[in-house]
């Protein structure tokens, strides 16, 4: 079996390390390869006194990483051969090595952002990062891309727009989707079902459209009485005073995410940024139809009309109309439930690991 260099910032639970990413494409591309694994050099960001006194005035300036990326770089500079797998550009090719990379989001897009003033950079989160330090991180990932035997996004999304706005890369490129971390051996549907109980999961309340969801159940309590909203991920509770029908979890366990998903009708989330948004997947696998915002990644998991529906605006009418349509409609959830065994195939970490393997050799 071909050795592959596995280059990853673990932190302290491998099992939930970017969401489980991390843990679940090691565990499938086991079966490809003999995996060698290489943990990240953390920087010491603040080993001169000038960064010292920023630090103390709240005032240190964000690099977005480079000085993380150009230390891992020369740390490993002479240290590994062979085929290379990483998720953030450490390590260059070489004539001893080639190297992949897998991402949801690529520094370029976020700059393409920045450049054109677009909203949609406040909700990335990424929108107090210093203009210069994005541009030179621009520049420390496009010249390792240029440099890279492969290119491997888990969007679509972010495939087209790398391949339309980078053409001398479409050799390199690859979208390869991701998998979901939720156990589908655990999908138990409820008998209890009666078409009014809507699920929103999301640790970023705001930017994951949080609010707009309360807002349209707030509109359709008053016509159905009997609506329910439960609500996970915030660490507070975002409605505060107690309302009839609003059920709040916090941040859970997957196995709660999992019983939730069970229990409910529709999930929603129109979020206004997601560089993937694997939640969506997940749901659809527990037969749920969706409702997403029409950007990023979401029109390719949301077949609009069949399994879910779109919004174009922040009007919580619009909303309250979509989540009515499909609780009042038993044929998206028929269809979701019929779709359920490709979703599966087609968004299992196995299935990743089998493209991955394909380009990789």
């Amino acid at each position: 079996m071909e050795k592959l260099n596995f280059v990853v910032t673990w932190g302290e639970d491998k099992t939930r390390a970017w969401s489980g990413t991390y843990y679940s494409i090691h565990q499938a591309l086991e079966k490809y390869y003999d995996i060698a694994d290489f943990d990240t050099i953390e920087p010491n960001c603040f080993a001169n006194v000038y960064a010292k006194i920023l630090l103390k005035l709240g005032l240190r300036k964000d690099d977005f990483n480079v000085r993380y990326i150009l230390k891992n770089r020369k740390h490993y500079e002479n240290r590994l051969s062979g085929k290379i797998f990483q998720f953030t550009e450490f390590i260059q090719d070489r004539p001893s090595r080639q190297t992949y990379i897998y991402q949801d989001l690529s520094v370029p897009y976020l700059y393409y952002l920045a450049r054109t003033n677009s909203r949609e950079l406040i909700y990335s989160g990424f929108d107090s990062v210093d203009s210069k330090a994005m541009k030179r991180r621009c520049n420390l990932q496009m010249d390792y891309y240029r440099s890279a035997a492969g290119i491997l996004y888990m969007g679509r999304w972010m495939t087209e727009f790398m391949r339309r706005e980078y053409p001398q890369l479409n050799d390199k490129i690859h979208h390869v989707g991701a998998g979901i971390n939720l156990d589908y051996k655990k999908i138990r549907p409820s008998t209890e079902k009666r078409n009014n109980r809507i699920l929103f999961v999301g640790r970023d309340f705001k930017r994951k459209g949080g609010e707009k969801v309360i807002e349209a159940f707030k509109l359709l309590k008053g016509k159905v009485p009997d609506l329910e909203l439960h609500v996970a991920g915030p660490s507070v509770d975002p409605m505060q005073t107690p309302t009839d029908g609003y059920h709040f979890y916090g941040d859970i366990s997957y196995d709660k995410v999992q019983e939730l998903m069970n229990m409910c009708d529709l999930f929603c989330m129109p979020s206004y940024f997601e560089a993937y948004g694997l939640v969506f997947i997940e749901a659809l696998v527990f037969g749920l139809p969706c409702i997403g915002r029409n950007c990023c990644e979401m029109p390719y998991f949301i077949e609009e009309g069949i399994t879910g529906e779109l919004v174009d605006t922040d009007d919580a009418s619009e909303l309250a109309g979509k989540i009515s349509k499909i609780l009042q409609n038993e044929d998206y959830r028929r269809n979701v439930v019929q779709r359920r065994d490709s979703y599966i195939k087609e968004y299992s970490w196995d299935a990743v690991a089998s493209r991955m393997a394909n380009i990789i050799g």
